[in-house]
């Protein structure tokens, strides 16, 4: 007796595969010289198609081609945005390579200190570009964490002019009289004492409120 003929067309009827759900067996097909078991499916977008086995089982084909054509919509509408709103591309695009790019010129103050993205952000260009809209973004503002020593993220992130961003970096000098906190810059101008006379007297040993209540030379 011969070997028993192998079954190159098994019945997959009732089976799903991703969106596919096989709902009637096919003849076999043969190319190049080889048959191959062929299935009917239908996709869970309502398209009626036929597959081969082979791709079918080994996960080759999951779709009736829906799932191609989504990523493609998906690809362009993020393209899309990324033109659209070029500028916040930019910025998120410099605080990810700043937190994560070890050869960034300023990775050192940022991920070589610790300083993170959240989960949200991290990989998400569209989930920080909604929440930029929706919280105060506007051309000529630029990303301000609140805690300098914190990640980015929703809540410790504003929108702020650079001015409002200088003072609040890790180099700023703080400093605080009768319950006021300001940088050193802030007292400055709003003494009207050069900010080189008032760190000259800082380092020189003088306490805050000395420093920051003696009039300057004329």
């Amino acid at each position: 007796m011969g070997e028993p003929r192998r079954n190159y067309s098994p019945d997959l009827t009732g089976q799903t595969f991703g969106k596919l759900t096989v709902i009637q067996k096919l003849p076999p097909i043969v190319e190049k010289g080889k048959r191959a078991g062929m299935s009917l499916c239908r996709c869970s977008c309502g398209r009626i198609v036929s597959i081969r086995n082979n791709s079918l089982k080994a996960g080759g084909t999951t779709s009736c081609g829906c799932n191609r054509q989504e990523a493609a919509l998906k690809c362009a509408k993020w393209h899309g945005a990324t033109v659209k709103h070029k500028r916040l591309h930019n910025i998120f695009q410099k605080m990810t390579a700043r937190c994560y790019n070890p050869h960034h010129n300023r990775y050192r103050r940022y991920g070589g200190r610790g300083i993170a993205i959240c989960d949200e952000w991290r990989n998400n260009f569209g989930a920080f570009l909604k929440r930029a809209i929706s919280n105060g973004y506007k051309d000529g503002l630029t990303i301000d964490r609140i805690d300098v020593d914190g990640n980015y993220s929703p809540e410790n992130c504003r929108w702020a002019d650079r001015t409002t961003q200088a003072n609040n970096t890790s180099k700023n000098r703080w400093l605080i009289l009768d319950g006021k906190r300001q940088t050193l810059t802030q007292w400055a101008r709003e003494l009207k004492i050069h900010p080189v006379t008032l760190e000259s007297r800082l380092d020189s040993g003088w306490d805050v409120r000395r420093a920051l209540t003696t009039p300057k030379i004329a």
